[in-house]
């Protein structure tokens, strides 16, 4: 879904469902707690553009989710500064924190009860949050486990010790769900995604990462709850590439 499409959908729903100021009050200041809670939401950042064009004050959800994006930002600078000494190994940047977890169910949430059940996934990037929407809502009984998937791409010139964050996205989804992004132009890359659940616990992850600066990667891979791996190692002529992942149950309670 572009920016256009989710407008209109906004548009839609807030024609639809005008809350009071008191309700909208409730939700920011209930977002904002969270946000104060949550010393290290990572390398998620959010301009105005993540809603262009839909910014009036009775959107609540819309209104608080801004709010908890824009405030992610600053902290992606000592998370790639930390990864720099790290010598190479972005599993750390590829983990999940108990705040973040938590910040992430409640999005979802958020999502889910603004959208009615339509919601198949969200991302969460540099360029801010983007959604994938069912064309009517799911049974509840056919709901699977929701889940955060986190992918990283970091890169290094040849020859050279420093590694630097190419790409990081969060994708909220569920087992079960096709999740299919397309790239836009001069912005974000694309990613196709598919989570199974094994009866042991772990999650089949099968993934297509498709980035401008990266050669586009496929890759399955099983995971493991709370342990992020290096999934694939690409080279070029003048670079080297590692791209990272981990699963996490979004569960009431994480955090």
């Amino acid at each position: 879904m572009n920016v256009n499409e989710l407008d209109d959908k906004l548009k839609e729903w807030a024609a639809r469902n005008r809350p009071a100021e008191a309700d909208l009050a409730e939700l920011e200041a209930k977002i904002r707690g969270a946000l104060a809670a949550a010393p290290a939401p990572t390398e998620i950042r959010s301009g105005p553009a993540a809603f262009r064009g839909t910014a009036p004050r009775w959107l609540a959800a819309a209104a608080a989710l801004a709010l908890l994006l824009g405030g992610l930002g600053p902290l992606a600078h000592r998370r790639s500064a930390a990864f720099h000494a790290a010598d190479g190994n972005g599993s750390a940047l590829a983990d999940f924190t108990a705040e973040q977890l938590a910040a992430r169910h409640d999005i979802l949430d958020e999502m889910e009860s603004l959208f009615a059940g339509q919601i198949r996934w969200v991302r969460l990037d540099a360029d801010g949050l983007r959604l994938g929407l069912a064309p009517q809502a799911a049974a509840p009984e056919s709901r699977t486990q929701r889940l955060a998937v986190r992918t990283v791409v970091v890169a290094r010139e040849r020859n050279q010790k420093n590694w630097r964050t190419v790409w990081s996205s969060d994708v909220l989804t569920r087992a079960e769900e096709y999740v299919e992004i397309a790239p836009e132009a001069g912005r974000t890359g694309g990613l196709e995604m598919w989570v199974h659940r094994l009866p042991d616990g772990r999650y089949v992850v099968d993934a297509e990462i498709d980035w401008p600066e990266v050669p586009r990667a496929y890759q399955t891979r099983v995971l493991s709850v709370g342990r992020p791996e290096r999934i694939l190692t690409q080279r070029t002529e003048d670079r080297e590439y590692r791209i990272y992942q981990s699963v996490e149950p979004l569960v009431k309670g994480n955090g």
